[in-house]
């Protein structure tokens, strides 16, 4: 005699209803079957399914999501298989797309303590502001700068300031050359 009660739900139901497409991650307080996250293709269907259902047109618009719609739309488990991180999971779904890891509303965990990473971004941020030169930096407001983190936390906390951040991401340059581009308050702020 079967044990029905060690079937996953989503298993029994595909069998007695064939023609329906079954959602496994969409089951509460139900886990996927095993090893449902570790297909490549049934990550690829959830991923696909969360575009239709947010109704995200391009995979730019992952950027606009934040990291608790994956849990709350049932791919918690998905994540935790990347190690909780959206970008981990997209970059590895969607390699061919050119990532802005930065955009997305959570970052791999120790992402900006990696002077690559910063450097990246800094890269980035100097096409983003126009600065063709170290002195076009000079023009850039404090607020502008940040905004580009899109108000990112950690982000925040680990470069309280433009200098601070110019200082990690161009550890080549003198602290003391780049302070002198900036006028610094007595607070530490731009002024």
């Amino acid at each position: 005699m079967t044990d029905f009660a060690s079937i996953p739900l989503v298993q029994l139901l595909s069998t007695a209803f064939p023609a329906h497409q079954w959602h496994p991650w969409l089951f509460k307080n139900q886990q996927v079957p095993r090893h449902f996250w570790t297909s490549k293709q049934n990550q690829l269907w959830f991923l696909r399914w969360l575009e239709e259902h947010l109704n995200l047109k391009s995979l730019d618009d992952y950027y606009s999501i934040k990291h608790d719609h994956f849990a709350q739309y049932g791919g918690h488990q998905l994540l935790d298989l990347y190690d909780g991180s959206p970008f981990k999971l997209l970059s590895t779904i969607y390699a061919d797309h050119q990532w802005v890891v930065w955009k997305l509303d959570r970052l791999p965990r120790s992402w900006w303590s990696d002077p690559q990473h910063q450097l990246e971004y800094m890269e980035w941020a100097a096409k983003c502001l126009n600065v063709q030169s170290l002195e076009d930096w000079y023009n850039v407001s404090q607020e502008k700068f940040v905004a580009l983190s899109k108000g990112s936390t950690f982000f925040n906390k680990l470069f309280t300031s433009t200098i601070n951040f110019l200082h990690c991401a161009y550890r080549q340059i003198a602290a003391v050359t780049i302070q002198r581009l900036f006028s610094v308050s007595a607070a530490g702020t731009l002024s």
